[in-house]
């Protein structure tokens, strides 16, 4: 995979779903090769809502042109079985399908007329972030790495509603009472209004990845200024050291692609393709290396970001708008990011 096929953002959606979304109404349940059997199942619908519920924007499979993301359309399998191919010239563009979904969602929010009435009516709908994230796309606000939501988007096609119809429960998407995000906390501590910034991060994530993260890596469970975390073995010492010195620790790993692969896989291409955010993971799984994501709106945050920033070999990513920092780096550069704690 190319740099620019990481780096480049998704154009806008087409005005109505391709033919093939997983999203259509009328492709639940559609026959598939075996060996894509979760297409177009429960299992890819728990997937598809978890990233719309999670402030996740998604990208159209057809535009998959390098064929990593959704190998399935330059597999004869899939295309014999009546599919359509993926052409090679084929560029990234948003989901029209999601976006459907994501509106509806958004008009039950406004309907219902507070988050409270919302949240009580849908426990299994857009956790706060999301809502705020939602908002502002629909409201034609700028999200860093995503394109304006298209004008005319079709309102004449059906798209599933899984998030209320297939009984989301537990593991699989995390209870909405524990929505307030880490940023949000923080920024209510510092006396800011925290519905003014549209935070598309999952910071309380439920992907098989972080949620059966044990399974692949052992693991510490600490308690850290956001609150209790498992954290991996090797990454403790660094995470102590940074909670004793009062920066705020979001997330980590040692190896992300090994995890994510062992335990979702496809997802690693998808991401690497699909993750137009500020801070976002694609170098993280294209190199198999560690990363550490923590808090640099606060004092001891960007003094920590300051001394990272004088250490070679990590890539360091920033969103400014929510304060949040995401540090890639080889398991060598270990014991130089706690030195630096």
């Amino acid at each position: 995979m190319t740099d620019s096929c990481n780096n480049e953002p998704p154009a806008q959606s087409a005005i109505n779903p391709c033919a093939e979304c997983p999203w259509r109404t009328e492709n639940k349940g559609r026959a598939v090769p075996d060996e894509y059997s979760t297409a177009y199942t429960r299992e890819q619908r728990v997937t598809l809502w978890s990233d719309l519920r999670n402030s996740r924007a998604q990208d159209c499979h057809m535009g998959a042109g390098d064929g990593e993301a959704f190998p399935h359309g330059k597999d004869p399998a899939w295309i014999g079985a009546g599919f359509a191919a993926i052409p090679e010239h084929a560029k990234p563009r948003e989901c029209a399908g999601s976006l459907v979904a994501a509106r509806r969602e958004w008009e039950r929010m406004w309907e219902a007329g507070s988050w409270e009435a919302y949240h009580q009516a849908h426990p299994n709908g857009f956790t706060k972030e999301a809502a705020q994230f939602w908002h502002a796309r629909f409201s034609g606000k700028t999200v860093s790495g995503l394109p304006p939501i298209r004008d005319g988007l079709t309102q004449d096609v059906d798209v599933i509603d899984p998030g209320h119809e297939d009984g989301m429960t537990g593991i699989e998407l995390m209870d909405a009472n524990h929505l307030l995000s880490i940023v949000e906390r923080m920024q209510r501590a510092m006396g800011e209004d925290p519905t003014e910034a549209a935070a598309p991060y999952e910071l309380h994530c439920t992907c098989a990845a972080c949620v059966r993260h044990g399974e692949v890596h052992a693991q510490t469970e600490l308690e850290t200024l956001a609150g209790s975390a498992m954290i991996d073995d090797e990454l403790v010492p660094l995470v102590e050291a940074l909670t004793a010195h009062g920066v705020t620790t979001v997330a980590s790993c040692v190896n992300l692609r090994q995890v994510t692969d062992a335990l979702m896989p496809g997802e690693s291409e998808r991401v690497m393709t699909g993750d137009h955010r500020a801070a976002n993971y694609r170098h993280t799984l294209a190199t198999g290396a560690a990363f550490l994501r923590f808090l640099d709106n606060t004092p001891e945050g960007a003094a920590y970001l300051e001394r990272l920033q004088s250490l070679d070999g990590l890539e360091i990513l920033r969103d400014p708008g929510i304060g949040l920092a995401h540090v890639t780096f080889p398991g060598a550069k270990l014991a130089e990011l706690e030195a630096a704690a």
